[in-house]
């Protein structure tokens, strides 16, 4: 059983817990590439992709992921890789939540606007064993850390 967690973007933040208590953190392209402009199908088929790859090695049990505020293309870039996301949850019979990027910070931090710096301090305060380069693998595992303080992640 693991759990993944997800800052999704076009650089997608990754934390997976197991059920051994071993996290690992990455952060997944999912860029269109430089080439190609305007909107893409491009990065749901990566996350697609990447995702199922994913499965094939380790049960996933629950997916969360963060729900950010954006407009525009960068809207539709979100809402559509989210869309991508719930589809292969339910096809896979995965359980899955989506959390406000100003509730997990309020709830873990008392503080709604945190700064990426900041929280990418805090996250390896928490974890530090895993080697932080980005802060999106930083709000991976703080979503993580989150996901399991409100009880949608469980172990046995």
């Amino acid at each position: 059983m693991i759990v993944l967690s997800l800052d999704i973007a076009t650089k997608t933040g990754v934390a997976i817990k197991y059920d051994t208590g071993e996290i690992k953190s990455m952060v997944w392209n999912l860029g269109r590439g430089k080439k190609r402009k305007g909107y893409s199908h491009i990065p749901m088929l990566r996350l697609w992709k990447r995702i199922n790859r994913l499965s094939q090695t380790h049960q996933i049990s629950i997916v969360v992921f963060e729900d950010p505020f954006s407009q525009g293309a960068a809207r539709w870039l979100m809402d559509s890789l989210q869309c991508c996301l719930m589809i292969w949850c339910e096809l896979a019979g995965v359980s899955w939540h989506r959390v406000a990027p100003t509730v997990w910070k309020k709830q873990l931090f008392a503080l709604g606007g945190m700064k990426k710096e900041e929280y990418h301090r805090r996250a390896k305060q928490l974890f530090p064993k895993i080697d932080l380069r980005t802060d999106d693998q930083a709000a991976a595992l703080l979503i993580l850390t989150y996901a399991e303080r409100v009880g949608w992640v469980k172990w046995n």
